[in-house]
C-alpha cells in the first residue's frame, strides 16, 4: 500500500472540482478555496498514514514488535524471551569446605554467574560440582570451558574454581525476524493431530511401519512427503513405498498427492580416550559404550528433528561402567549435530583408546570411581 503525498492529493480534488463545475476557475495557491483544499488534503494525508500502519500491523509479514506479538500470539505462539545460560562450576579446596547457594564467579571479562545450589566437599574428595546460571540472561552467557575462574570474594578452604564444561543454553530475545519465520513455518506446518492420522493411514497400510512424519511440500502446493520408519531400522523398497502411498491417498484429503520416503538416518560417530576403572579391559568396556550409545542414540523414539548434544554423549560414555573418567579435549564430536525436522540418528562409528597420562583436574570428568 502506497501512501499518497498530501500534495498529491491536493492537485487530485482540484482537478475533481474542476470537472465538477466551472463556477470557481482560481485555485491558485494563496486563494480561500485552495488554502481549504490543503487543509484537507493533509487530514487526508494523515489518515494514509494511520490506514497504511493498520494494515502492516494486520500482516505476519509485515507486522513489528507489538503488533507482531498481537498477531502470534492469536495463532497460539509468543516472543521466546532471553534465557540465562547455565553451567557447572567445579569448586576446589579441603574437605568440608562449604560453597553456599548465590556464590558468584566469572571469566576474566567480567561475564558473571551465580550457583543456584550450595554444598560441602565430600570427606576423601578435593572438588565439588554445583550448578550455576549466568546473571544476566542472552548468548553472551554462553562461555567456554574453563573460562570461568575468578571467585568473588573468598570462602574458607576453596583454593580455586573452574568451570570443566562449556556454559550452553543462553538465549537472545527472539527478533521479530526470526519470531516472523518462526510464525510463517508454524502456518506451512501438518498440525500434530494430522501427523498421527498421517502415521496411522502409514501402520494401517504396512505394519512393519514403526513411525512415520508428513511434510507439506512448499514448493509443490497439495504434495505431502510422509516419511516412513521401519520397525527394523531398514529402508522400504519402491513397491512397498508406494502402496502406503496408494493407501494413505484413499483416507488423506481429497487432491493431496502422496509420495512415502524412507527416514534419512544422521550417522553419529564418536571418538573419545579415556582412562579405566582397575580391573576392568578396554575391550569390554567398549562393548559397554558402544551398547550405552546405541540406546541414547535410539531412533525408535528419538525426537524428530531433536540436536544431538555432544555433552550428552560426552556423558553417556563418561557414565559407562569400567569408565573412570575421559579426556575432554579429545572427544569427538566436538560440536552438537544438528538433525533436520524428518531426520533420526543411528549411531556410526565408535573407537574408544585408553590413555595412562596423569589427570589433570581440569581435562577429565568425574566418573563413577572418581577422578584420580
Amino acid at each position: 500500500m502506497k501512501v499518497k503525498s498530501w500534495r498529491t492529493i491536493l492537485e487530485e480534488m482540484v482537478t475533481d472540482a474542476r470537472n465538477e463545475s466551472s463556477a470557481i476557475t482560481d485555485w491558485n495557491v494563496g486563494t480561500p478555496q485552495r488554502s481549504l483544499l490543503r487543509s484537507v488534503a493533509n487530514q487526508l494525508q494523515q489518515l494514509w498514514v494511520r490506514l497504511k500502519r493498520v494494515y502492516r500491523a494486520s500482516k505476519i509479514l509485515t507486522a513489528m514488535s507489538d503488533d507482531l506479538d498481537d498477531q502470534v500470539i492469536a495463532r497460539g505462539l509468543s516472543r521466546y524471551a532471553a534465557a540465562k545460560a547455565g553451567v557447572t562450576l567445579r569448586f576446589y579446596g579441603s574437605e568440608g569446605s562449604n560453597v553456599p547457594v548465590d556464590t558468584r564467579a566469572s571469566t576474566k571479562d567480567g561475564i558473571s554467574f551465580s550457583t543456584v545450589e550450595g554444598g560441602t566437599i565430600a570427606v576423601g574428595e578435593t572438588y565439588i560440582d554445583l550448578s550455576a546460571e549466568a546473571d544476566v540472561a542472552g548468548s553472551g552467557g554462553n562461555v567456554g570451558a574453563n573460562t570461568i575462574t575468578e571467585l568473588e570474594g573468598t570462602l574458607s578452604g576453596i583454593t580455586s574454581i573452574i568451570n570443566p564444561y562449556p556454559a550452553t543454553g543462553g538465549t537472545d530475545s527472539e527478533t521479530d525476524e526470526e519470531l516472523r519465520n518462526r510464525a510463517m513455518t508454524q502456518l506451512a506446518t501438518i498440525s500434530q493431530g494430522i501427523q498421527k492420522s498421517y502415521q496411522a493411514w502409514a501402520q494401517e497400510a504396512n505394519q512393519e511401519v514403526l513411525r512415520a512424519k508428513a511434510e507439506r511440500v512448499a514448493s509443490s502446493p497439495g504434495t505431502v512427503y510422509v516419511h516412513l520408519v521401519k520397525r527394523s531400522g531398514a529402508n522400504f523398497n519402491l513397491t512397498e513405498r508406494n502402496e502406503i502411498a496408494e493407501y494413505i491417498r484413499t483416507r488423506a484429503p481429497v487432491s493431496a498427492n502422496i509420495v512415502c520416503k524412507n527416514v534419512t538416518y544422521e550417522e553419529i560417530d564418536v571418538s573419545t580416550e579415556i582412562r579405566l576403572e582397575s580391573g576392568y579391559s578396554l575391550i569390554d568396556v567398549k562393548q559397554t559404550i558402544v551398547a550405552n550409545l546405541t540406546a541414547y542414540l535410539d531412533w525408535r523414539t528419538w525426537n524428530w528433528g531433536q540436536e544431538v548434544q555432544s555433552a550428552d554423549l560426552m556423558s553417556v560414555v563418561n557414565n559407562s561402567e569400567g569408565v573412570n573418567d575421559i579426556i575432554v579435549s579429545r572427544f569427538s564430536p566436538v560440536s552438537n549435530v544438528t538433525l533436520d525436522d524428518y531426520s533420526l540418528p543411528k549411531l556410526g562409528s565408535v573407537v574408544v583408546t585408553q590413555t595412562l597420562a596423569a589427570n589433570p583436574p581440569e581435562e577429565g570428568l568425574p566418573g563413577s570411581g572418581g577422578a584420580t
